[in-house]
């Protein structure tokens, strides 16, 4: 079955929110849909089967579902099961991603084998649930739906960072790298702490996330110089230079590229008032 977005949303609505979705109509059949939806469970645990697979999922999993998946949901006998959904058109999907991710290889814009998904902790969920209560008073326009999708996308964390079908490997290492020693390091560091030898590495991230490791290395650097720059006092050569940068001009072009600003322009910006 595949279900049509004109059928169940009124004309001009940018999107559908589910107030919820519990065990009482449960299982949702095996379905596909020409829309994008973003679901996530608020309590209980079930059983999601997604392209041919069936996973366990509990509270707090997200799950980012393109118009190509074919999934159904089914909570586990005897136990409580609630989520929560955002629907929005095809046609948003596309549109966003060209403005605001236009490397794909991430969130709706992963083209795996199956869709992302991360599992929130508690702040995240609370911050979620902030944004859930104030999308279901906002219009159902355009601008409502795009500024809960871009706080979503900042809510999950680091863009390039992919969750389907990522090895455990693989996730481990993304999460653990981050100290100063480990950016000074750069990739190297970056396969130290991932086990495998560098070709295996960078298979893997091109499939899994759709960037080398040196991208994602320089992409988790200009992140941690921004947060030197809005909260110290460090010179812009100091803070190069603690995030693994040796050539000022360098770190210049990616800051540039990643924040669309000069760092000394986006500390001016982004300093910390107390």
């Amino acid at each position: 079955m595949i279900k049509k977005w004109r059928n169940f949303v009124p004309s001009g609505h940018a999107y559908h929110i589910s107030v919820a979705l519990d065990e009482r109509r449960m299982p949702v059949h095996l379905h596909g849909h020409d829309f994008s939806e973003v679901f996530w469970v608020e309590e209980g645990a079930g059983f999601h089967r997604i392209n041919g697979r069936r996973q366990k999922i509990g509270a707090g999993d997200l799950v980012m579902i393109r118009p190509q998946d074919i999934h159904g949901l089914a909570a586990m006998p005897g136990r409580h099961f609630r989520l929560q959904n955002v629907a929005f058109p095809r046609a948003v999907t596309t549109q966003t991603g060209r403005s605001y991710f236009p490397q794909g290889g991430w969130g709706f814009w992963h083209d795996g084998p199956m869709p992302q998904s991360a599992s929130l902790d508690a702040g995240q969920r609370a911050a979620l649930q902030g944004e859930i209560a104030w999308l279901r008073n906002a219009p159902r326009d355009r601008i409502s739906l795009d500024t809960f999708l871009l706080n979503l996308m900042r809510l999950l964390g680091r863009r390039h960072e992919a969750r389907g079908d990522l090895p455990g490997w693989l996730e481990t290492a993304m999460r653990r790298f981050g100290s100063g020693d480990e950016l000074v390091g750069g990739v190297h560091a970056f396969f130290r702490l991932a086990a495998r030898c560098p070709e295996h590495v960078a298979r893997s991230m091109k499939k899994h996330c759709g960037i080398t490791p040196s991208q994602w290395v320089n992409s988790r650097r200009i992140e941690q110089a921004a947060r030197l720059l809005e909260t110290t006092a460090s010179p812009v050569t100091e803070v190069a230079a603690d995030c693994g940068f040796e050539n000022l001009g360098y770190f210049h072009r990616l800051f540039l590229r990643q924040h669309g600003t000069t760092p000394l322009r986006y500390r001016s910006r982004h300093r910390t008032v107390m």
